[in-house]
């Protein structure tokens, strides 16, 4: 991603270049680590395109990610769904920004969604769910959701440290 971004930079100097070409070199930022250019390009996408959900939708769960400007990523993000009601990625997007405002009940709702709308299951949904029920403080759903998680990705990250630390804790008071 580091060498598309270079290449996506040098090419950025030309005129009227389009938001695809944006939402390209946005995405390629981000996956590099360069979470401020990949802000400023779907922000410039944005821009020429008011009406790009998918841009909207990447922005605002960056920064639900880094748990920033969550009201305006959350608007952004409803917009998207109002578009495409049935799109999993905007449906877990918006979720995310849920969780992220601390209301586990909104957050299920829209994972939940999110997972039905999907033609298959995906580890990182049932891994989001999973976060989303321990929030509520549902132990057991949350585990539940998390081995869900391990058993579609063996290798996602941080998914076996959470059933393991959270199984402990459920062996204690039960």
């Amino acid at each position: 991603f580091t060498d598309a971004e270079s290449l996506f930079h040098d090419a950025s100097d030309e005129d009227k270049l389009s938001t695809s070409f944006y939402f390209s070199y946005a995405s390629a930022c981000e996956r590099a680590g360069d979470l401020s250019k990949a802000e400023t390009l779907f922000k410039k996408v944005l821009e020429l395109d008011p009406d790009n959900h998918l841009a909207a939708n990447y922005l605002g769960y960056m920064w639900a990610e880094q748990g920033e400007h969550l009201d305006r990523a959350r608007t952004m993000i409803e917009r998207a769904v109002k578009a495409e009601p049935n799109n999993a990625a905007f449906l877990d997007s918006l979720g995310w920004v849920y969780f992220r405002r601390g209301d586990a009940d909104k957050a299920i709702e829209y994972i939940r969604r999110a997972i039905v709308a999907m033609d298959h299951d995906d580890a990182i949904l049932r891994d989001h769910l999973g976060d989303a029920y321990l929030m509520k403080g549902d132990v057991k759903r949350a585990i539940s959701e998390w081995r869900r998680a391990r058993r579609l990705d063996p290798k996602l990250e941080g998914v076996q440290e959470k059933i393991e630390k959270h199984s402990k804790k459920l062996e204690k008071v039960g």
